[in-house]
């Protein structure tokens, strides 16, 4: 799997056996339409489908980013 792939180049490779690797990574790629985004999980890989800029700041909390303060407070501890 390539460095500039689209979301096509990969579907492609699947459809002829060609799997991303199972590196535990995940490969973000340009949407190929406004109205679809989304996520493609292989065995250890996600493959992203979405216009957010990967190089840019995560866009929320959550899985891979900071949980907001107020969030972290609300939790209790045990």
């Amino acid at each position: 799997m390539g460095e500039s792939e689209s979301l096509r180049d990969i579907l492609d490779a699947v459809a002829r056996g060609t799997f991303p690797p199972a590196d535990g990574r995940t490969t973000i790629v340009p949407q190929a339409a406004h109205r679809d985004a989304g996520v493609l999980a292989f065995t250890a890989h996600a493959v992203v489908f979405t216009d957010e800029d990967p190089g840019g700041p995560p866009s929320g909390g959550g899985y891979g980013g900071p949980w907001p303060v107020s969030t972290a407070t609300r939790c209790p501890r045990r």
